[in-house]
């Protein structure tokens, strides 16, 4: 989600048109906040809420809190996008970063302790999976 959403910001930046400039402001705030998430899911961290994330920063990453509360205070929407970028980066580096441009899919990797070869994210998609076809 994050990569299209990457794409669809950066052509709604370049508009002229201010409804689509408003749309994009809505849509970062809206996305940044679900980076937090994404930043624990994608390390196989169970997501506690945001004092514990703040705290785990404050202790762990403190470079990212730092850039993930840049990016909130930024109202230059510019900035913002670019901030945005950065921290979207990070939290993608577990699965492979952020997509290139043309990049459609993703192989998200086993983990350290995956023992069946198969990361947790992907072990939990195909028991989805397995269940609606069940279902």
């Amino acid at each position: 989600m994050m990569n299209l959403f990457l794409r669809i910001t950066k052509r709604l930046a370049v508009s002229d048109d201010p409804v689509q400039i408003q749309a994009q402001e809505l849509m970062l705030n809206g996305m940044t906040e679900g980076l937090m998430v994404d930043y624990f899911t994608f390390r196989d961290i169970v997501w506690k809420g945001e004092k514990e994330a703040v705290s785990y920063w404050a202790s762990q990453d403190p470079e990212y809190l730092d850039l993930f509360m840049q990016c909130l205070r930024e109202v230059d929407a510019g900035l913002k996008l670019q901030a945005f970028e950065e921290l979207a980066a990070i939290v993608a580096t577990p699965v492979g970063g952020i997509w290139e441009e043309g990049h459609t899919a993703l192989s998200v990797q086993p983990g350290p302790g995956d023992e069946s070869g198969i990361s947790a994210a992907t072990e939990r998609a195909l028991d989805f999976w397995e269940e609606l076809l069940e279902g």
